[in-house]
């Protein structure tokens, strides 16, 4: 093989062009096979089948579709066709998701997703935001949640169907936080289980001499995780109201129709939608603590 090609699979050699290794298969539809590039970006020429798993420290870049397969990109994907996924598989970019349409899919992006036409039974966790107003721009089923707003031209059915809308204000550093503070609880309430609930002083003035600088030692570790804990809820506090002025300017944009039986979320207060309504836009009121629509 030539330096500067790459070969996947049965596919034929091709040179590569800006950086793109291009594999010439029209569909990739052999045993399930894995294709991890060190450096740089992949373009696939047609369509990725199920059980394959192609990774790409920067952007992949799909001509056709992505059928129940493991897709991840240290950039974009952006994919020609649509991302179907009736027997599992996951996309997952750190930078933006681009595709025609979407069917019972699973996507992760660390910034904006790209849909242009149904958005159907999909699970959709983005950083950014959801833009699909290119085409049909239609979610029906699933649950998209994202970081800051959405665009669609229609969400949920005529019939009914669940569908979710959520504007999220945790994060990982949220959960991370919690976790700390669930520990101190536990390492507190160990403490206290041993020695009781009563001061210091009471507990020492029960304890026999010869225990009492041990005990003293433990009841010294004490009063640092109840200041520990305290310093926790008090950081978990600061960013739940920062997130909070951000929510307040997050909007759910729907330009066309929204159906009645679509649930709209911003932070953990809920909304279900009881008519159908054109052109609406939702966001979070901070005055009234609630959800709008306008």
């Amino acid at each position: 093989m030539k330096q500067g090609e790459r070969r996947h699979g049965h596919g034929k050699r091709h040179p590569v062009g800006n950086g793109l290794p291009d594999y010439s298969p029209a569909t990739w539809t052999s045993h399930p096979a894995t294709s991890k590039l060190e450096h740089g970006s992949v373009k696939i020429l047609g369509s990725i089948q199920a059980g394959f798993i192609v990774t790409a420290p920067k952007h992949v870049i799909v001509g056709g579709s992505i059928e129940s397969a493991t897709v991840e990109a240290g950039g974009n994907i952006e994919v020609s066709g649509g991302i179907l996924m009736p027997e599992g598989g996951k996309i997952r970019a750190r930078g933006d998701v681009i595709a025609n349409y979407t069917t019972n899919a699973l996507i992760e992006a660390g910034g904006d997703v790209h849909i242009a036409n149904d958005i159907t039974n999909t699970e959709i966790h983005a950083e950014g935001h959801l833009f699909a107003t290119r085409g049909k721009g239609h979610v029906q089923g699933g649950h998209i949640v994202t970081a800051k707003g959405m665009s669609i031209n229609e969400a949920g059915s005529d019939l009914g169907v669940a569908t979710n809308l959520t504007v999220r204000i945790d994060s990982a550093e949220d959960e991370h936080l919690r976790q700390k503070r669930l520990k101190v609880k536990q390492a507190i309430t160990k403490i206290n289980d041993a020695l009781g609930n009563d001061s210091a002083e009471a507990i020492l003035k029960r304890t026999p001499p010869k225990k009492r600088v041990a005990v003293a030692e433990v009841l010294k570790h004490r009063i640092h995780l109840i200041a520990r804990r305290k310093e926790i809820s008090e950081q978990i506090n600061q960013i739940q109201l920062a997130r909070q002025e951000k929510l307040a300017g997050i909007k759910i944009k729907v330009n066309r129709l929204l159906h009645p039986g679509t649930t709209i979320k911003f932070g953990a207060k809920s909304h279900i939608v009881a008519r159908q309504t054109e052109s609406s836009v939702l966001y979070w009121d901070e005055n009234s603590r609630n959800i709008v629509t306008a």
